[in-house]
Order: structure tokens, then C-alpha cells, then sequence
């Protein structure tokens, strides 16, 4: 057999490999969910709540592409607020999968460690309008951080048509100021209605306004 052959058998096993391994890691992955133990992932976190912390940040990496093992690492890890996953999360905020991005975006924020400032600044600097769901995350976690520069686009945002539904009110939390209690209350009084979606605004607004108070010592 000539080299040219062997070498055109070769490259097309590997593209061969490259395409069935998603795809039967995919399979596994759904038939697993659907016809497996209903709480097996909650089980999987119990597992890693009894690991050492560098024993669980090894678990944020897999070559499966769909395993869900790494989303069990993050959520071990960030209840911990474990320093020590901080640079591998900002990795993983560049991932190609929106779920574990998202998952690592707003893990940044509850662990609270601001070396990851920097890397959720890129995000909000690409706009909203490039991929939506990392920059409200990457906004909560900022407003998490308490980072005071972002205060502006939420204030915005809060002013936006949605402002009671886009999380702006839950970010006021932790970002908001005694002089945006004024703002608070009018969009408090403005809502009516007492059902569901109404309850769920005023109870926003109302934690949003207590928290700053709070923090103003009222």
C-alpha cells in the first residue's frame, strides 16, 4: 500500500472519529437524562461536595463535549467560593457551549474574587447586541462585584420598557445608591395589580430599596 494511501485511510478515520464521537456522546448524554435516574446529577454533586477543591477543578475539563460533569464542578466550586477556580472559570467563559458559559459567567460573580473584572468588562465591552444572554450575566456578576462603573448601563436598563423583568432590579441589590431610591419607589407605586407578575415586580423593587437602605445605614 503506498503512502498516499495510508495517509488518505488515516485523515479519514480521524474525520470518521471526529464525527461519530459527538454524536454517540450526544446519544449517551440524552438517553442518560431521559430514561436514567431522575436525580443521578444530583447525586454527581454530592459526589464532588466530598472532594478536595483541586480534585473538583479537575472536573471542569472533559474531552465529551456533552458531558455535564463540569456544570456539577462549577456548582460544587462556587458554593465554595473557591478561589483557586477563578483563572479556569474565565477560561471557560470563552467556551463554545452558551449553557456552561453562562454557567461561568455568573459563577464569577458569586465567588466575588475580582480578578475576574477584567475578563466580564470584555464581554460588556462587545455590547449586548453580541450575544445577549452573556452580557446581562456578565452585568450581574459585575453587580455582584460591586463594581460602581457599571451602575450606569444598569440604571439604563432599569429605565428600559422590561426594566422590571431584565434583572435590572436584582442588580440594584447589590449596585444601587441612595439617590436612585427615588426611581426605585416611583416604578414601586407605578406597578398594579395584584397578581403574580405584579407581586414578583413590587417584591424586586421592595428588596432593591431595602438593600440600599441598608447599605445607607437607614
Amino acid at each position: 500500500m503506498s503512502i498516499k494511501k495510508k495517509i488518505f485511510i488515516v485523515v479519514g478515520l480521524l474525520l470518521l472519529v471526529s464525527l461519530l464521537f459527538p454524536l454517540m456522546s450526544y446519544s449517551y448524554w440524552y438517553i442518560r437524562v431521559i430514561f436514567g435516574d431522575p436525580m443521578w446529577m444530583v447525586k454527581v454533586d454530592d459526589q464532588y461536595r466530598k472532594l478536595p477543591t483541586q480534585e473538583v477543578v479537575k472536573k471542569l475539563y472533559s474531552i465529551d463535549p456533552f458531558s455535564p460533569y463540569s456544570f456539577s464542578a462549577i456548582t460544587v466550586l462556587t458554593e465554595r467560593k473557591a478561589p483557586e477556580a477563578v483563572p479556569h472559570l474565565i477560561k471557560i467563559t470563552k467556551s463554545i457551549k452558551p449553557s456552561l458559559r453562562s454557567l461561568a459567567i455568573r459563577s464569577l460573580g458569586e465567588i466575588g474574587d475580582k480578578r475576574a473584572i477584567p475578563r466580564l468588562l470584555e464581554i460588556i465591552e462587545k455590547g449586548e447586541d453580541k450575544n445577549e444572554r452573556d452580557y446581562h450575566n456578565a452585568l450581574y456578576a459585575l453587580s455582584l462585584l460591586e463594581y460602581e462603573p457599571i451602575r450606569p448601563l444598569v440604571l439604563e436598563r432599569l429605565k428600559r420598557p422590561d426594566g422590571l423583568s431584565n434583572g435590572a432590579t436584582t442588580m440594584m441589590k447589590y449596585i444601587g445608591k441612595e439617590e436612585d431610591l427615588p426611581l426605585l419607589q416611583e416604578l414601586y407605586e407605578n406597578v398594579k395589580g395584584d397578581d403574580t407578575n405584579a407581586r414578583i415586580d413590587r417584591g424586586g423593587l421592595r428588596d432593591a430599596i431595602d438593600a440600599i437602605k441598608a447599605r445607607a445605614g437607614k
